[in-house]
């Protein structure tokens, strides 16, 4: 419990509330409910001293009474802000690129704060609050007054992860395109030949079907920069190339575009 709630020297900014938050929904699910099963069983050992014992009464108590969960939803609801803010700059990087750059990375990496920031929207329950935050924290600590505000809210950062998702995976079908149209219908995600491989088109038809994005839409594909039928030709392409290869005995179901 305290090297949860403590904040440590490798906390970078805007770290510190996420981990809490996790650690204290983790310690809750698992470590106290497994704590509390051993001390019925065979009571506290006698080598804990009188005040680890209070402090473990005081725990387990907070715990029946509401006020751990309470404490973890208030910093989920703050993690909530951070990550938001991160994905933020994911986003500003991304507009100062030009249009031949490949955003991919960042792309990635910014929908990954997005899908944070969301969980811990979830997890702060009624804590969450839609409200103007400072927009960036200050190299020397602190809040940037120069940056301003900027609007915090579930739509908000559901408006980046959707930006995010379709530049993403814009930079992806524009590779995967270049690659089949020189005959490489699987590829190897780790870029060293000795990682797991596959099927890119599939990879893409999943991603936006896990987000949410409707596969039968038109407008979904003219977002990631083709249009349905282009897409479904590739798909398909890929799909028959990998099936006539004995080297792939595994293929995912197909999707109907």
């Amino acid at each position: 419990y305290h090297r949860i709630i403590a904040p440590s020297q490798n906390d970078a900014l805007g770290v510190y509330d996420g981990r809490r938050a996790y650690g204290l929904e983790r310690m809750m699910e698992y470590e106290l409910p497994e704590a509390e099963k051993n001390i019925a069983k065979t009571g506290v050992p006698d080598s804990i001293d009188a005040l680890a014992r209070r402090q473990l009464d005081l725990v387990l108590a907070a715990w029946h009474d509401g006020t751990l969960e309470d404490d973890m939803r208030l910093h989920a609801a703050r993690a909530a802000q951070d990550n938001f803010r991160t994905a933020l700059y994911y986003y500003k990087e991304i507009q100062k690129q030009g249009p031949n750059d490949n955003n991919f990375g960042t792309a990635r990496s910014g929908l990954s704060y997005a899908d944070m920031a969301l969980q811990m929207i979830e997890r702060a329950g009624s804590y969450y609050k839609a409200e103007e935050i400072p927009a960036e924290y200050s190299p020397f600590g602190g809040w940037d007054e120069k940056a301003g505000t900027v609007k915090f809210s579930r739509e908000a950062v559901e408006d980046l992860r959707r930006g995010f998702l379709i530049k993403e995976l814009a930079v992806k079908f524009q590779s995967a395109k270049q690659f089949q149209d020189r005959g490489h219908f699987v590829l190897d995600a780790s870029g060293s030949g000795h990682g797991m491989m596959v099927m890119p088109m599939q990879e893409i038809v999943e991603k936006l079907e896990e987000y949410g994005q409707d596969i039968h839409n038109p407008e979904t594909f003219k977002n990631i920069g083709t249009d349905i039928d282009t897409f479904r030709a590739c798909y398909q392409r890929e799909r028959a190339a990998v099936l006539q290869n004995d080297q792939y005995k595994l293929i995912k179901p197909e999707f109907t575009l």
